[in-house]
This record gives C-alpha cells, structure tokens and sequence, in this order.
C-alpha cells in the first residue's frame, strides 16, 4: 500500500470509530424512539438479505460471536461485496439504516462488526448483547 492508501485508511478507521462510539445505539436516537407502523415493518430486503438470515441462524445456534473473511461474508452473500467494503472500513460500521445498507442486515439480526482488519480482509461479528 502507498503512503496515500495508508493516511486513508487511518482517516476512514477514525471516522468508523467515531460512528461506532456515537452512533451504537442507533435505536435509542430519538428519531428512532418512535414504534410506529414503518418502522416495524420495515424488513431487511434485496442484496444484504442472505447475512441477515445467516446471522439470524447464527443466534439461534447459540452463537455470540462470527469471525469471517471477506470472501466468507461474500459466500454467504452469494454475490460480491462492493469494492467500497474492500478500501474503506466505514462500510464496517454499525449502523441500522433504513436504506439498504451491509450493517442494517446484522445490526437487525442482533449483531455488531466488532473489529475489522482491512488488510487481511477479516470482520468479526459479536452478538449486540455479549
């Protein structure tokens, strides 16, 4: 890696720590407080659905805690992840969003990317509550 790629890791990794710590409890947000109709039915859809179901088995099972490789999560994707995921730990963040995103699917199945190593491409995911 370059000296450029190096500082942007550093910058990225800053930023997902802030987001982690300020952000990790997005259900108690106050915009999120609200129980109304759209928001419990709003379910994990489209690309991300095959983590969501993976890591809800995962709890199940008795699972609290999922080391994975990239390529892993990839598989059990059955599809690609975005290069974005590859160059920036802020896709690693934990933040239930509303649209679409990698982390809606395991922060609504009970789970948080823990620690990220973009180097040798590995997420480990801890249940929210372990």
């Amino acid at each position: 890696m370059s000296v450029a790629d190096d500082l942007m890791d550093e910058l990225c990794s800053g930023l997902a720590e802030f987001i982690n710590t300020n952000f990790q409890n997005v259900e108690n947000l106050p915009w999120t407080k609200s129980r109304s109709p759209w928001r419990l039915a709003m379910d994990v859809t489209g690309k991300y659905k095959p983590l969501y179901d993976f890591l809800l088995k995962k709890r199940e099972d008795g699972y609290t805690r999922w080391s994975a490789t990239f390529s892993m999560v990839e598989a059990v994707l059955g599809s690609r992840l975005p290069p974005f995921a590859r160059k920036h730990r802020e896709f690693w963040t934990n933040l239930d969003h509303p649209v679409g995103r990698a982390s809606t699917a395991w922060c609504r199945a009970g789970w948080k990317a823990s620690k990220v190593n973009m180097r040798a491409e590995v997420v480990v995911f801890a249940a929210k509550d372990s």
